[in-house]
């Protein structure tokens, strides 16, 4: 539990915020465990943490994913 509680139920700075869109279901069921197991956590910081580890555990991916979008084709 303390790796789960320490990666994501923290409050997180977040200067410069930008409203995002959830599904409803998702934002019910989240808001339902997370004002029982750490009500001083806001939905933003916790949806924010798991992004960013998201991003981190895959940002490999992504950059190839990125490159390849954006990569000249190859001339043979």
């Amino acid at each position: 539990e303390s790796g789960f509680r320490q990666k994501y139920l923290v409050n997180t700075p977040m200067p410069g915020r930008i409203q995002v869109y959830l599904n409803r279901k998702l934002y019910d069921e989240i808001k339902n465990y997370l004002n029982v197991i750490a009500p001083e956590v806001s939905i933003a910081s916790y949806i924010s943490n798991i992004i960013a580890e998201h991003i981190e555990l895959n940002i490999e991916e992504i950059t190839r994913m990125y490159k390849d979008r954006f990569s000249p084709p190859k001339i043979q």
